[in-house]
């Protein structure tokens, strides 16, 4: 799904990367020799910020990164090989393919958190295994390979080897139909776009003073404001339906203004659904109606816990959204469910009722506004269900 407002920050800081790239050299002499030290402070920040939240996967996408820096420190100073010519031949290619290849799977792979000890230790092991691999790899590496790694692309200004660039844009690729055509997409998935961008720049321009340093930065400060966003997302966002919870739906509250209207909805006979046909058809009901409910162009809806929905309409009365919660009542009472209970009768259809009130002198403020609806739903019910009841002011 598109979310213009996280694409906006990570354009913003690609372009500010890329705007002082060829500026870097004109930074204060003393800015400049802490530009390497920029990515390792940042990697460490955003490490303890993963670990105050439990997620196990930005530490390796980190640890890819400084372990991309620290290589490069050692085996690649001004253009020259630390160790030998050879030695830069097999090392640069290596490392350009082993990027796309591990942010890659570091995304792709599902969160547990670190509190899954056996899960974090196989991918830990995993990611330490292959740059210890790469260590000794180097002793042995078969010449014919060496020719074939270094291959280039014969473009002016182009550095990588035409199997590096392979592979960076197939993986460049695959991150954008997962964040085209997956739903659940993280802020990070998003973020590893621009990351892939900004690394293959910096691999190409390694002979460039601090350049590589610099796009590492910033690929890392990338990092760190998704983990930010991620944790926001989780914290706000309920699991199971993938609306806002009411952490959010409170936190709306506040900017409503004078003019506004709330609907609270709830899930006919779900209790009795629930109990007939178990817990996990009663969560594909959940998400079903959610999904519906979720299509209303004129309000936000929110699961405000067990069955029951909020659907918030700022600078609208009850009299102009009327229509649009009566429309999605009509589409959840259509929903068809494919359920399969031996020795049970035919599931019911699936009916929702709402409470609609809107923002009066009577009501002081959003939750006694949320109050009145409430008390309407209950009157919906009350009257036969699957239907819509009005407050009364």
């Amino acid at each position: 799904m598109f979310d213009l407002k996280h694409y906006i920050w990570l354009v913003g800081l690609s372009a500010l990367a890329f705007w002082q790239l060829p500026l870097l050299t004109g930074w204060p002499l003393n800015v400049q020799v802490l530009i390497n030290f920029f990515p390792y402070i940042l990697i460490v920040f955003g490490v303890f910020l993963s670990l105050f939240m439990n997620r196990l996967l930005p530490i390796l996408i980190l640890l890819t990164l400084g372990v991309l820096n620290l290589a490069v420190s050692f085996y690649y100073t001004s253009g020259n090989a630390v160790d030998s010519d050879l030695t830069l031949l097999i090392i640069l290619p290596v490392l350009t393919i082993l990027l796309p290849i591990n942010l890659l799977v570091w995304t792709w792979l599902p969160e547990k958190g670190l509190h899954r000890h056996s899960y974090s230790l196989l991918l830990l092991s995993l990611f330490s295994a292959q740059w210890i691999g790469l260590y000794f790899l180097m002793e042995s590496f078969p010449i014919h390979w060496v020719s074939l790694l270094n291959q280039g692309i014969e473009i002016e200004g182009l550095n990588i080897s035409i199997v590096a660039g392979v592979t960076i844009i197939v993986s460049w690729l695959l991150m954008v139909l997962k964040n085209a055509y997956l739903g659940d997409i993280r802020v990070i998935d998003r973020a590893i776009i621009f990351i892939l961008l900004l690394m293959s720049v910096a691999f190409n321009q390694l002979a460039e003073p601090y350049a590589f340093a610099w796009l590492s930065s910033i690929s890392v400060l990338l990092v760190v404001i998704s983990i930010v966003f991620d944790s926001h997302q989780i914290a706000y966002t309920d699991e199971l339906t993938r609306l806002k919870g009411r952490r959010a739906l409170m936190e709306s509250f506040q900017g409503l203004g004078r003019k506004y209207a709330l609907a609270m909805m709830d899930i006919d006979h779900f209790k009795k659904f629930n109990d007939t046909y178990g817990h996990d058809v009663g969560d594909d009901v959940l998400v079903l109606v959610a999904k519906t409910l979720s299509k209303i162009s004129v309000g936000t809806p929110y699961r405000y816990g067990g069955e029951e929905f909020v659907v918030v309409f700022p600078r609208k009365n009850a009299a102009e959204v009327k229509e649009a919660l009566e429309a999605v009542r009509l589409n959840i009472e259509a929903l068809v469910l494919n359920v399969k209970a031996e020795g049970k009768q035919k599931p019911p259809k699936v009916t929702v009722s709402f409470g609609l009130a809107e923002k009066i002198a009577e009501y002081k403020n959003a939750e006694a506004v949320m109050k009145a609806a409430d008390e309407a739903l209950y009157a919906a019910k009350k009257a036969g269900r699957n239907q819509i009841k009005l407050a009364e002011g």
